[in-house]
This record gives C-alpha cells, sequence and structure tokens, in this order.
C-alpha cells in the first residue's frame, strides 16, 4: 500500500471515530423524535416501508455506480464477483 493512501485511510478511520464520538454526545443530549416518541402535530411523515427502503437505497446504488465505474479487470476475478454478487443479493433482498 502507497503512503498517499495509507494516509488516506488513517485519516479517515480517525475522522470516523471522531464523528461518532461527536455524534454520541450529541444524541444524548438531544431528545428523541421517532418512532412512539414522535409528536402528534402536523410534522412531516414519512411511512415506515419508504423511509427503510430510502435508508437502504446507498447500500445498494453506491457499489453498482462504482461497478459501473471500475476498471473491468477487477470484474474479471471470480472472488471479486462472488462477493459482489453477495453483496448485492443480500441488499435487493432486504
Amino acid at each position: 500500500m502507497e503512503p498517499v493512501e495509507r494516509f488516506q485511510l488513517d485519516a479517515l478511520a480517525y475522522l470516523q471515530c471522531a464523528l461518532g464520538l461527536v455524534g454520541s454526545v450529541v444524541l444524548r443530549r438531544m431528545d428523541s423524535v421517532y418512532g412512539r416518541y414522535a409528536s402528534p402535530g402536523p410534522a412531516f411523515r414519512v411511512s415506515a416501508r419508504a423511509a427503510w427502503a430510502l435508508q437502504e437505497l446507498p447500500s445498494l446504488a453506491v457499489p453498482l455506480w462504482v461497478c459501473a465505474g471500475t476498471a473491468a479487470e477487477r470484474l474479471r476475478r471470480a472472488p471479486n464477483r462472488i462477493l459482489l454478487a453477495m453483496f448485492l443479493v443480500h441488499y435487493a433482498q432486504r
């Protein structure tokens, strides 16, 4: 692995840890406003099924988008195709 790539991966890992810490502190200070804790007022409502589909859509769309833009030689290897197929079948089934 090249030093630049290693630095980027380390930086992203540290960023993810820091954002997780910030998120946990912020969420401990806020009230939950979803599910049974939501107020019955005229708030914008989304059905649970539509919200779940919208939440999961990036998990299916991003790998497809990356595969469409990636070099074809990566998908010529059987392990890469098998792992990608397992991932896509898992999210399409959900």
